[in-house]
């Protein structure tokens, strides 16, 4: 079960947020201003869902780049520029 709380009130109940976690009574979502900000969850649930999320990132991340891409707001540059960018000789 999910629990909300205002960023304020997540302040003054810090301690029972934590021990909810920590007791598996289920994850927290803290706002602020009524927008959601964040979810807690316990660390072992994070940990096997860790990779998933990371891809999940990535992939929104590469999305968002290839739009702005194609709507031409991305600079390219050709591979023999970024090697003499970055500094590697192509031997």
């Amino acid at each position: 079960m999910l629990t909300s709380y205002g960023s304020k009130e997540a302040r003054q109940q810090w301690r029972k947020i934590l021990d909810r976690i920590l007791l598996k009574q289920g994850d927290v979502l803290i706002k602020r201003n009524d927008l959601p900000i964040a979810v807690m969850i316990p660390a072992t649930d994070y940990l096997l869902i860790q990779e998933e999320l990371e891809l999940k990132r990535e992939a929104k991340e590469t999305q968002s780049f290839l739009e702005a891409w194609r709507a031409g707001k991305e600079e390219t540059i050709t591979l023999d520029e970024l090697y003499k960018e970055l500094g590697i000789d192509k031997k």
